[in-house]
């Protein structure tokens, strides 16, 4: 997709690592399979197509796990040297690592922002971007952690307070 903001255009390419099922083939819809040729194709036509910043946001990596496996670095690594300016992941259900490669963010996961899964801290524990731009460049990056309180509601906490669990677990 191809979205406008503050005069920039932004590309959001959305991409999964986890079911191949459900796989776009050139009969039947679905999603896009993350493969680093793919990811190098589609940055060059959204550069293309006039994109002057490109997120690239797959579904990927090992449920409740916090640390991104080698295949994850590599795919996220391609995506950069592709031309990606960010990498948005999410699918552990854990808030996971945020890495700074090639001077571009990668976070690996947010982790849970509206979901059922209150058996655990993690589960209940994510970090929400705020992401400041002048024009395509990211001059500030603010994560703030929240908790999920009654299953659909997720509330900001203090991120050396409450909210030091799921930071510390992001920067371990």
């Amino acid at each position: 997709a191809l979205l406008q903001a503050g005069g920039v255009t932004v590309a959001i390419l959305g991409y999964d690592t986890i079911a191949g099922g459900y796989f776009a083939t050139s009969t039947r819809v679905g999603s896009a399979p993350l493969t680093a040729s793919n990811v190098k194709e589609d940055v060059a036509a959204a550069r293309a197509a006039g994109a002057d910043l490109v997120i690239v946001f797959p579904h990927w990596g090992t449920e409740y796990d916090a640390t991104p496996y080698a295949g994850q670095r590599n795919l996220a690594h391609a995506a950069i040297d592709a031309g990606a300016d960010m990498i948005i992941g999410n699918h552990a259900h854990w808030a996971a690592a945020v890495e700074i490669y090639a001077g571009k963010p990668i976070w690996y996961a947010l982790g849970n922002f509206v979901f059922d899964q209150t058996w655990s801290e993690p589960t209940m524990e994510g970090v929400t971007l705020e992401l400041t731009f002048d024009g395509t460049r990211l001059v500030q990056i603010h994560m703030r952690p929240h908790v999920i309180l009654d299953k659909a509601q997720p509330n900001f906490m203090d991120p050396a307070g409450s909210g030091a669990v799921v930071m510390d677990q992001v920067f371990e």
